[in-house]
C-alpha cells in the first residue's frame, strides 16, 4: 500500500489524530504483522484499523484501488463497473461490489437528510423505450418522485431554483390515472420531509404535458422537476445502459448526491449542459471530501445490507444476456 494513501486515509478517519473508538484514548501502538496495520490502544488494548467501520471493512481490495475508485466516482458523469474494472484492474464482480457499497452508503446518508422549507414534488416515469435498447429496464414504465427544495432565482425563465433534490421510487399502487391522490400524498412525502419546517405540494405527472420543454402552461416548479426527471433518466441510460428495479433506488440516490453536492443546480436550464457545467470541476474537492466522509462514517456504513458482498452474484440465475453495465 502506498504510504501517501495510508497517510491520507489516516488523516481522513482521525482528523485530530488517533482516537480509540472504544475509550477515546489518544495514544496507540502500531502492529504491522497484518496486511493492513492495526492500531492498538495503549489504555484498553482495543485494536482497530483504517478500514474498520468503513465501506472498506473486510475487503481484500488494496486501499490504493479504493482511493482510485472514489476519485473516479466524483467525475461529472460518474463511472460504471466496466469502466472501473478497466481503470483499476480488478474483476467485474469486485468493481460492481465496490461501487454498490459506495452507493448504499450514499443512500443511508440521503435517508438521514430531511427536506425542509418550500418543497415541491412531481412524478416521472422510467422504463423501456420504444426501441427496446436496454434489456435491464422493464417494459412497463415505473414511477418515481422528483422532490426538490426551491428558492427564488433572478432568472426570468426559471424563477424557482432547486437547491436540494431527492429522487424516490413510488409504489404503483399509490397511483390513480398516473397521479397520486391528495389523500395518499402523505404516504409519499412524510418519509422524506421535516414536518415541523416544511410546506410541500405534489404537482402533476410530467407525462401529462404534451411538450416538456416548450409548454408555456407548465408552472416554473413543475418545469424544473420535469427536466430533472428527464436528465436522471438519460443519465441512467447513458452511463449504465439502463438499470433494473432491484438496485435502481441506489442509483437515484447517487444522482441526487451528485446534484446536491457538486453545485450543478443552475444548469438544469439545459439538460445537455447538466454534466458540462464548470462548477462541477471547481467544486470537485468539496465533493470528494463529502463522499469520503460518507464512506468512512460508521453511522452510514452500519446500515449497509448483507447483500453488498460479491456473493450476490452467486445467487443470481444464469442469463443469456450480456452482463449489465451497472
Amino acid at each position: 500500500m502506498n504510504k501517501d494513501t495510508h497517510a491520507y486515509f489516516f488523516a481522513a478517519k482521525w482528523p485530530t489524530g488517533y482516537r480509540c473508538p472504544r475509550c477515546g484514548h489518544a495514544h496507540h501502538y502500531i502492529i504491522r504483522t497484518r496486511r493492513h496495520p492495526l492500531y492498538q490502544c495503549r489504555h484498553c488494548r482495543h485494536q482497530t484499523s483504517l478500514t474498520a467501520g468503513t465501506i472498506m471493512e473486510d475487503s481484500r481490495t488494496p486501499l490504493d484501488k479504493w482511493y482510485a475508485a472514489l476519485q473516479l466516482m466524483i467525475r461529472p458523469a460518474g463511472v460504471n463497473a466496466v469502466q472501473l474494472q478497466a481503470a483499476i484492474r480488478v474483476t467485474y464482480k469486485t468493481a460492481w461490489s465496490m461501487l454498490m457499497k459506495v452507493r448504499k452508503a450514499i443512500s443511508a446518508f440521503d435517508a438521514s437528510q430531511r427536506l425542509s422549507g418550500t418543497v415541491c414534488a412531481s412524478l416521472s416515469f422510467y422504463g423501456q423505450d420504444r426501441w427496446g435498447r436496454y434489456p435491464a429496464m422493464l417494459r412497463e414504465k415505473q414511477p418515481f418522485a422528483v422532490m426538490a427544495v426551491f428558492r427564488k432565482s433572478d432568472n426570468p425563465n426559471f424563477p424557482a431554483h432547486p437547491v436540494y433534490v431527492k429522487l424516490k421510487a413510488v409504489l404503483p399502487a399509490l397511483l390513480n390515472n398516473r397521479r397520486i391522490p391528495k389523500v395518499l400524498e402523505p404516504l409519499l412525502m412524510n418519509k422524506h420531509i421535516d414536518p415541523s419546517n416544511c410546506d410541500y405540494s405534489v404537482l402533476g405527472s410530467s407525462s401529462t404535458f404534451k411538450s416538456l420543454f416548450d409548454s408555456v402552461y407548465l408552472k416554473p416548479h413543475a418545469k424544473v422537476l420535469s427536466i430533472l426527471g428527464h436528465i436522471a433518466n438519460n443519465w441512467l441510460n447513458h452511463v449504465f445502459r439502463g438499470i433494473g428495479p432491484k438496485y435502481r433506488q441506489h442509483y437515484w440516490d447517487e444522482f441526487s448526491y451528485r446534484f446536491n453536492y457538486t453545485a450543478v443546480q443552475a444548469s438544469v436550464q439545459s439538460s445537455a449542459q447538466f454534466f458540462e457545467h464548470s462548477s462541477v470541476h471547481s467544486n470537485a474537492q468539496s465533493s470528494w471530501q463529502s463522499l469520503l466522509q460518507i464512506c468512512l462514517q460508521k453511522s452510514y456504513v452500519s446500515k449497509l445490507s448483507e447483500g453488498d458482498s460479491a456473493s450476490t452474484f452467486k445467487k443470481r440465475p444464469k442469463s443469456t444476456h450480456n452482463p449489465l453495465i451497472a
